[in-house]
């Protein structure tokens, strides 16, 4: 576990507040996932050098990005000082499909959450075949998939993955 870090999984980065490995959750067959091979994150355009580095010592070879064109364009991409991952831009959902802040703080009940994660299954479809498409090549991982928060986007896809 990285200092500062509040769950076994996290790592604790200046630039973003959800970068976690999934490495260590247990599986159905009794066995658990691989550590430092598959994580998910926030938006990482606030990465400093000290995160950067902290991301190569784990070895980081590729990075999922499931923002829209305009989010990349609101937020920035990362920029790499040193060691540079291949980075694949597969955005989810187009940014009209994106809900505001209102409609996302109505998803308090389940009905209006399963609601949008089946319209983001439905409108991916393409991203997710890409996603798998590229973190099946066997030298894409370790890899990141993030999206602006690292929470609704990055965990149906992670979800999907696993």
């Amino acid at each position: 576990m990285v200092s500062g870090a509040t769950s076994p999984r996290e790592i604790q980065l200046n630039g973003c507040f959800n970068f976690r490995d999934l490495g260590g959750l247990p599986t159905d067959s009794g066995t658990s996932i691989r550590e430092h091979t598959l994580f998910r994150s926030d938006a990482l355009g606030r990465l400093d050098r000290s995160d950067q580095r902290v991301l190569a010592d784990v070895g980081l070879k590729t990075v999922i990005d499931l923002r829209t064109s305009k989010e990349v364009e609101q937020h920035g991409l990362c920029a790499w000082h040193e060691q540079s991952p291949d980075t694949h831009a597969l955005p989810l959902v187009a940014w009209e499909s994106l809900p505001t802040k209102s409609q996302s703080e109505g998803w308090c009940t389940p009905a209006p959450l399963i609601d949008a994660y089946h319209q983001m299954l439905e409108e991916g479809r393409e991203a997710f075949a890409a996603v798998l498409a590229v973190l099946a090549g066997g030298a894409a991982l370790p890899a990141v998939v993030h999206c602006t928060s690292g929470r609704d986007r990055t965990a149906i896809v992670i979800a999907v993955l696993l």
